[in-house]
C-alpha cells in the first residue's frame, strides 16, 4: 500500500470512528434531552400542602386537587413561605379552600370570570388571585378569609407624602398623630416617598401596598409603616428635619 492510499485509509477510519461516537453521543442524549424537555412545571404532587383544597369544574361534575388542571410553584422569601398555583386555560376554578375555611369562591363574584392563578402565603396568611385583568387581595381573620381590596391592571401608583395632598388615586384620614393614605378602588401603591427619601419600591402587584400609615412622633421623627398585600409589612422611621 503507497504512503498516499495509507493516509487516506488513516483519514477514512478516523472520520467513521468520529461518526460512530457523534451516533452513540446522540443516541444517549436524546432520550435525556426528551426527558428534561418533557418533565412537569412546578413542584412534584406529592408535595403539594394538603391544607390547600382546589374545586374545578368538569361538565356538571366538580372535582378536587384535579392536578391535571394546574400547577404548583413554591416560594420563599426571609420568613415567608408562599404557595402559587398556575392554573391552565382550559380550568374553570370554582372555588378554593384553605384548611376548613373558604379562600375563595367563583360565585361570591362572577363578574371576573375564573381565575388565571392565585397564591397563598401561608406565613403571614395572606393571598391573592389573579383574573384575566383584575386581582383580588385576601387576608385571613378570625376564623374566614376577607377580602382585602381589589386592583385591576396598571393599577399601581407612587406616593409623595410630602405633598400632604389628596389625589385621584388615593385619599387620606387623619386621625391625630396619624394621617393613613388609602389608595382609590381599584390602586395600590408600588412607591413610597418621604422627606425626599425612597423608602419603599416594588413593581409587583403580589407585593404593593394597599394603605401607608404616618405616626408623627414627639420628637419630631416620623414613622411609616408600609401595609404589604402578600407579605410582611415594612416599618421606617424617618429623621426629623
Amino acid at each position: 500500500m503507497t504512503t498516499t492510499r495509507r493516509v487516506v485509509f488513516t483519514v477514512l477510519l478516523l472520520f467513521l470512528a468520529l461518526l460512530i461516537t457523534a451516533g452513540l453521543i446522540l443516541i444517549f442524549v436524546r432520550p435525556w434531552a426528551k426527558k428534561k424537555t418533557e418533565a412537569p412545571v412546578g413542584i412534584p404532587v406529592e408535595e403539594h400542602p394538603k391544607f390547600i383544597q382546589v374545586f374545578t369544574l368538569h361538565g356538571s361534575e366538580t372535582k378536587t386537587n384535579d392536578t391535571s388542571k394546574y400547577t404548583v410553584n413554591k416560594h420563599t422569601a426571609l420568613s415567608s413561605v408562599i404557595y402559587e398555583y398556575c392554573l391552565k386555560d382550559d380550568a374553570q376554578c370554582t372555588q378554593v379552600n384553605y384548611e376548613d375555611a373558604v379562600f375563595w369562591k367563583y360565585s361570591d363574584n362572577t363578574s371576573y370570570g375564573y381565575p388565571k392563578r392565585f397564591s397563598v402565603n401561608v406565613s403571614e396568611k395572606k393571598g391573592s388571585v389573579t383574573f384575566k385583568d383584575h386581582y383580588c387581595f385576601y387576608c385571613f381573620e378570625g376564623s374566614k378569609w376577607r377580602l382585602e381590596f381589589t386592583a385591576r391592571e396598571n393599577c399601581l401608583i407612587d406616593l409623595d407624602i410630602d405633598k400632604k395632598e389628596f389625589s385621584e388615586k388615593y385619599f387620606l384620614k387623619k386621625d391625630g398623630q396619624y394621617t393613613r393614605y388609602v389608595p382609590d378602588f381599584g390602586y395600590a401603591f408600588k412607591s413610597v416617598k418621604c422627606r425626599g427619601e425612597l423608602l419603599w419600591k416594588t413593581d409587583d402587584i403580589n407585593t404593593a401596598s394597599p394603605g401607608v400609615t404616618l405616626n408623627e412622633l414627639p420628637d419630631g421623627d416620623t414613622t411609616v409603616t408600609v401595609r404589604i398585600v402578600n407579605g410582611a409589612n415594612h416599618v421606617f422611621r424617618v429623621k426629623a428635619t
